[in-house]
């Protein structure tokens, strides 16, 4: 095996590509205009650790990852609100008025808000299952929350139910 850097930089470029190749398929596939994975610190969403580099251990406070599709020719926007890059993964998503500290709390559900209403998109993806526990992710607290910040854009609400299983079983083509 090689040393441990090297597996972790071809793991991220494995990581790369899942984003790049396969997500964009997942999500047009199951009609998901915007998918929302949110966890706590010790509260992870199954499927969170398949979507962050493999130097990340757990959620940070709150993590929010946003996919948004901006079409085949854009391409699957990824945004975090919470956490880092994952080594330039995704576009860290900060409040201007707040440079320079760090997004957690009302904070980040305040800019979820701003940026759906700047998207606007057709449905939002959230993993919530009674079948499958991939796809059952988000907590209770976190779904009220949800619910609450994002009002009227609830009824675009989906469940992600296969995204998530399809997204880790798939093969980078």
């Amino acid at each position: 095996l090689p040393p441990l850097r090297e597996q972790e930089k071809i793991r991220q470029e494995w990581l790369r590509l899942r984003l790049e190749r396969v997500l964009p398929t997942l999500m047009r596939r199951h009609g998901v205009s915007m998918w929302l994975v949110i966890c706590r610190e010790y509260n992870e969403d199954p499927v969170f650790l398949s979507l962050v580099s493999p130097s990340v251990m757990a959620a940070r406070r709150r993590t929010i990852l946003v996919f948004h599709d901006r079409g085949p020719e854009r391409g699957i926007e990824r945004l975090t609100l919470g956490g880092g890059s994952n080594g330039g993964l995704y576009e860290v998503y900060r409040d201007p008025e707040m440079e320079g500290r760090e997004l957690w709390g009302e904070g980040q559900w305040a800019l979820l808000r701003k940026l759906v209403e700047e998207r606007k998109p057709a449905t939002i993806a959230v993993n919530i299952s009674h079948t499958h526990a991939f796809s059952d992710g988000l907590s209770a607290g976190e779904r009220e929350k949800l619910e609450s910040v994002l009002g009227p854009w609830t009824t675009r609400f989906v469940r992600a139910e296969n995204l998530p299983l399809e997204y880790i079983a798939a093969r980078v083509p």
